[in-house]
């Protein structure tokens, strides 16, 4: 029933819009009471999700869908519908929405060291090379190739760590 759906006792109200209204979330019941007024209206479906408090302080999500009947003159009767507790999958979207966080977080550490890593390298090399072109060359023909080797690592390394974080539904889109 919904009253076992919002944690109260039947008995405790005589009118279930009393119960619903009182179970719903602070945060909540402005949108939810507008959303409800809309249907009755005729302005919009009964479709909509909200949290409820249970008696003793749990927080639920809840999904309800609902008609709403009407009499000849087309004035709302009632509403005929549904509820039901949506709280495991919005928790595991939260888990979910956590782990590719996490995720994006280690490869941007893993973009962010080794790039670093290369780029120090590649301006200390930069910084020298100057020097030990003016007093050999063949030894800084070996630094430019060193730096160009450095610079082309990077890229890749750059280009593979990128990738990783490029979102599957933009490469399906290209």
């Amino acid at each position: 029933t919904m009253y076992s759906l919002y944690g109260i006792d039947a008995a405790d109200f005589s009118v279930a819009y009393e119960a619903w209204q009182q179970s719903i979330h602070p945060s909540d019941i402005e949108v939810a009471e507008t959303t409800l007024k809309s249907a009755l209206a005729g302005d919009r479906p009964y479709d909509t999700e909200y949290r409820i408090v249970w008696p003793d302080g749990t927080v639920r999500n809840i999904r309800a869908i609902a008609a709403v009947e009407r009499n000849s003159l087309g004035m709302a009767q009632r509403m005929v519908g549904v509820n039901w507790d949506i709280t495991e999958r919005r928790q595991m979207e939260a888990r979910l929405r956590q782990a590719r966080e996490a995720e994006r977080s280690s490869v941007a550490r893993e973009l962010h060291d080794a790039v670093s890593q290369t780029l120090s390298s590649a301006g200390i090399i930069a910084e020298v090379l100057p020097t030990r072109w003016e007093r050999d060359q063949k030894e800084g023909r070996k630094r430019l190739v060193e730096l160009a080797s450095l610079t082309h690592g990077s890229q890749e390394d750059l280009r593979a760590l990128l990738f990783e974080l490029h979102p599957a539904t933009l490469a399906e889109k290209e």
